[in-house]
């Protein structure tokens, strides 16, 4: 089923203004942490712990290492953060899907990643919606929706990424 101008005009401004959240939220965070008071005072706190002053790690270099350490795992938690929410935003917005509809809580505590319930689609989307389930999904008895749990990992050393 082909979308139509306005569907794709819909789902583009929603996931441009999801993205711009995100970013925003991260350039707000690099701002504060490469301040020049942050740096001093990661300085002053490297000084003050005698462990780190022992070692040798209460300098400007070490507390440059930290600073960047955080936002190294800062932009790793933001792209998870993209990578997780994005499917939910696009089928929300191609759907016509509330926030309820389309991330529902499974037994009042998980939140499903994506949900397209048939039950609150327009009739040709819910046939788009089972024509998709027969075709991948063959012998599924009597669908009611479609839901997705999406999984992310930045981390380069992660088992599932190392040759075996």
């Amino acid at each position: 089923m082909a979308l139509s101008a306005e569907d794709l005009i819909v789902i583009k401004e929603r996931f441009l203004k999801e993205l711009r959240h995100h970013f925003a939220g991260w350039q707000e965070k690099v701002k504060k942490d490469f301040s020049d008071e942050c740096f001093a005072e990661e300085e002053r706190l490297l000084a003050e712990d005698p462990v780190y002053r022992s070692f040798g790690f209460a300098s400007p270099e070490y507390a440059l290492v930290r600073v960047m350490g955080r936002v190294s795992i800062s932009i790793g938690r933001r792209l998870g953060e993209i990578y997780d929410k994005m499917p939910r935003f696009i089928a929300q917005a191609r759907f016509g899907l509330s926030d309820e509809a389309v991330g529902p809580k499974i037994k009042d505590k998980l939140l499903l990643d994506v949900c397209v319930p048939l039950a609150n689609l327009k009739k040709e989307d819910a046939g788009h919606v089972v024509g998709v389930i027969t075709k991948y999904l063959p012998g599924a008895e009597g669908p009611r929706g479609l839901g997705i749990e999406v999984r992310y990992n930045f981390n380069p050393n992660d088992s599932a990424r190392r040759e075996r």
